[in-house]
C-alpha cells in the first residue's frame, strides 16, 4: 500500500460520483490487452495517483477549475431534474457526469470511457460491493445519527443505492432557485 492510499480513499468517499462499472483496456508492459470491467472509482484512484506523481501545479489548477465547472453542472442538473429521475435515467445521468469528471484528468479531452448498462450490475458483484462500501463511508462522512455499515446496504439493489446516494445531495430546485440560477448564468455570459 502506498502512502497516499488513505488520502485517495477519503477523496473517493467524498466524491458525489458513486462507483459505476466502466470498461477499460488492460495494459501490461505497455501493451494494450483485453478489455475488462472495473469501477469508475478504480479509474479515478489511478488518475489521482498519476496527478500526484506528476505534481504539475499548473496542470492541477487547470484540472481543478474544470472539475469545479463539471461539479456545478452536475449539481445544477441534479437540482433541475435529477431528483425526478430513477432507474436507468438516473444511472445515465451519473454516467454522463462521471465521464466528464474523469475527462478532467485528460486535459478535458473527450475520452472513450464506456460504462456497462445498469442491468450489468448484480447484487454481490464487484460494482455492487464497491457501491455498498461507498454508501457506508458516506454514512460516516455525512454523520448519520447511527452510521450504517456495508452489510446494511448489501440487500438493496444498485438502482436503490444510486437513489440513496443522490438523495444525500440535496433537493429539487424551487422556481425561485431556478430563476436565480438562470440570472447567475446570464450574468456569467
Amino acid at each position: 500500500m502506498d502512502s497516499a492510499y488513505e488520502i485517495r480513499c477519503m477523496i473517493l468517499a467524498s466524491t458525489p460520483y458513486p462507483p459505476l462499472p466502466v470498461v477499460v483496456s488492460q495494459v501490461e508492459d505497455m501493451t494494450v490487452g483485453q478489455e475488462t470491467v472495473t469501477t469508475s472509482h478504480a479509474v479515478l484512484s489511478q488518475c489521482l495517483q498519476t496527478a500526484a506523481v506528476k505534481n504539475d501545479e499548473k496542470a492541477n489548477k487547470d484540472r481543478q477549475r474544470r472539475q469545479i465547472e463539471v461539479f456545478q453542472r452536475f449539481l445544477h442538473g441534479l437540482a433541475e431534474s435529477g431528483f425526478d429521475l430513477s432507474g436507468g435515467e438516473l444511472y445515465d445521468f451519473y454516467c454522463r457526469h462521471t465521464k466528464l469528471h474523469l475527462e478532467t484528468y485528460f486535459d478535458g479531452k473527450e475520452t472513450e470511457l464506456r460504462f456497462m448498462p445498469l442491468s450489468y450490475i448484480a447484487k454481490g458483484d464487484q460494482v455492487h460491493q464497491r457501491m455498498c462500501e461507498y454508501m457506508a463511508a458516506q454514512s460516516i462522512l455525512f454523520r448519520d445519527p447511527v452510521p450504517k455499515d456495508v452489510s446494511q446496504f448489501l440487500t438493496k439493489s444498485y438502482a436503490c443505492l444510486l437513489e440513496l446516494a443522490r438523495d444525500r445531495l440535496g433537493h429539487t430546485m424551487t422556481d425561485e432557485e431556478r430563476e436565480m440560477a438562470d440570472r447567475m448564468e446570464q450574468e456569467a455570459d
